[in-house]
């Protein structure tokens, strides 16, 4: 729907009015509403029906006629049409319609003149507004003119001048282009410190009489009688894992070279003659075998050994039948099919260790030179325990087992038939916590 308003007064003219004859449009375009035609009636024969044209056609056409009619000269003016002759209300407005110019000016409605000219003052205070805005912001900093990287070479510097080329690309050189002066650097390997940090000497020195006393007590441990070759290179073989960067672990390695020569080869099934796991028997031992506790006096004598027995609710050897642990000095001694627990220590108020101990006696036909193989793995969480190993009532090996798992390999020497093997597990001053996996092999050099 097409909107219009009204030449003289600028009030909308709603489309009814069009259709009920109230208000009207000329063929020169001119638009009034029902109030301007009863104030200054138009003949019925100039008005037309408004045309569907847009709102904005209207509004310009309407612009452009208020403009022509304000900017023309009266000589350009069109003349003012005679008035029609009428009587009544209407007779004093068609009277001075008929005064020539100043008729005109009088037609023309007072709202008109104060719409245009309130349109003329609004544009020019909008142009002041917008000229001191622009003169209020600040301009943006001018850009530098920076040559681009590319045109400056990778030369080196002299000491104490800066030198900077540009290469002949066939452009001009820009005169004020900023130049970064470039020290000179000088040449360092790559991925190595300018300046390498110092080694403290004193800690250097510290850590190599540590590892020289340290290693003086462990020479003096596996030279000791009776330590076997096996033990002796387990003992030095942990030194050199610890201290190998010293002089004291390079002497160390040097020795563990030869002791790997003395050390008897690995068990084979051929070469197996016992087994402790294997040949574990519930109710009495198997042949050859026994499980004791030095009850009567210190390890290393057979005569202070005595049997223990099968105790069917713990199922394991102890030192008695229906009570466990035993109340007396043997306690909590016991060999179980998988693992051993030895007796009281002496902090717990008893004269001396009481070991529990798996003995095995070399059959006939398996005598000649007997090595040992085995593991002593002391319970998670628990304390030391001592392991000792002896042929008849020689001792073969000693140590005291406190961590991962013990493995030893030891060459007995030459055994006849009934010499016995004793691998005996003390509580190293106290049984507490002490259970140990256990198990070994007794088998042939050959």
């Amino acid at each position: 729907m097409e909107i219009l308003y009204c030449d003289t007064c600028g009030t909308r003219v709603p489309d009814e009015d069009f259709k009920a004859g109230t208000a009207v449009r000329n063929a020169g375009g001119r638009t009034l509403c029902a109030k301007c035609v009863q104030a200054q009636p138009v003949s019925k024969t100039q008005a037309a029906p408004p045309s569907r044209k847009t709102s904005s056609s209207n509004v310009l056409n309407r612009n452009a006629a208020s403009t022509a009619h304000l900017s023309a000269t009266p000589a350009q003016r069109p003349a003012a049409t005679a008035p029609r002759i009428s009587t009544g209300q209407h007779a004093a407005p068609m009277a001075r319609e008929a005064s020539g110019r100043g008729a005109e000016s009088a037609a023309t409605p007072p709202g008109t003149q104060v719409w245009l000219f309130g349109g003329i003052g609004a544009g020019i205070v909008g142009i002041i507004m917008i000229v001191l805005a622009l003169r209020g912001r600040t301009p943006p900093p001018e850009k530098p003119d920076v040559k681009p990287p590319s045109a400056i070479t990778d030369k080196k510097q002299d000491a104490g001048k800066t030198l900077v080329s540009v290469k002949d690309d066939g452009k001009k050189a820009q005169p004020d282009a900023i130049v970064v002066p470039v020290k000179p650097v000088a040449d360092t390997p790559p991925d190595k410190p300018a300046n390498p940090p110092k080694r403290d000497e004193s800690i250097e020195d510290y850590r190599e009489g540590y590892a020289a006393r340290k290693w003086a007590d462990v020479k003096k441990a596996v030279q000791k009688p009776g330590v076997s070759p096996g033990s002796a290179y387990r003992q030095v073989k942990e030194f050199v894992s610890n201290y190998s960067s010293t002089a004291a672990g390079r002497e160390a390695a040097a020795m563990l070279k030869d002791l790997a020569k003395d050390l008897p080869p690995s068990p084979t099934a051929e070469t197996t003659i016992a087994n402790y796991r294997r040949d574990y028997k519930r109710d009495s031992p198997a042949p050859g075998w026994r499980y004791l506790c030095n009850s009567k006096g210190q390890i290393g004598t057979a005569a202070n050994y005595t049997e223990l027995v099968w105790n069917s609710d713990h199922t394991s050897y102890c030192a008695d039948a229906k009570q466990y642990p035993a109340g007396n000095r043997q306690g909590w001694a016991a060999l179980r099919p998988d693992g051993i627990h030895p007796g009281t220590g002496i902090d717990q108020g008893v004269p001396f260790e009481h070991f529990a101990i798996a003995a095995y006696s070399v059959p006939a036909g398996k005598e000649g030179k007997i090595g040992i193989s085995g593991m002593l793995h002391r319970n998670d969480g628990g304390g030391t325990v001592e392991l000792r190993i002896f042929a008849n009532d020689q001792q073969k090996e000693q140590c005291i087992v406190k961590g991962p798992p013990y493995e030893f390999t030891i060459a007995l020497g030459t055994l006849n038939a009934g010499d016995t093997i004793y691998v005996c597990v003390g509580p190293d001053r106290s049984d507490g916590n002490d259970t140990c996996g256990f198990d070994f092999t007794i088998y042939q050099i050959k």
